[in-house]
């Protein structure tokens, strides 16, 4: 995979999600449920939110911030190195005699 898959890839996954991250979303919404059915009404008189249940990785779901100090160029140099260190090699050639 060349770099600049990767980095269309990645922008693909950004717009429809793969299945790690839905089935987030499924197991949440099933625990949802089960604790909505199951709440105290009296203590807990409104639902619970869907959100409640999510994973929290990142500044989008309210997980840590971080300051992003790379442009684009230093990303696309650090995509080539890694696909360059990811690249096998073609074994040394051996002489014969």
């Amino acid at each position: 995979m060349t770099p600049q898959q990767f980095v269309d890839w990645r922008a693909y996954s950004l717009i429809e999600p793969f299945a790690d991250v839905r089935s987030d979303v499924h197991a949440a919404m099933i625990v949802k449920a089960l604790w909505d059915i199951n709440r105290d009404t009296k203590k807990h008189p409104n639902p619970f939110k869907l959100e409640d249940f999510l994973p929290q990785f990142t500044a989008f779901s309210g997980g840590p911030t971080f300051k992003n100090t790379q442009t684009m160029e230093d990303r696309r140099r650090n995509l080539e190195l890694w696909a360059l260190a990811l690249t096998p090699t073609p074994p040394p050639a051996t002489q014969i005699g």
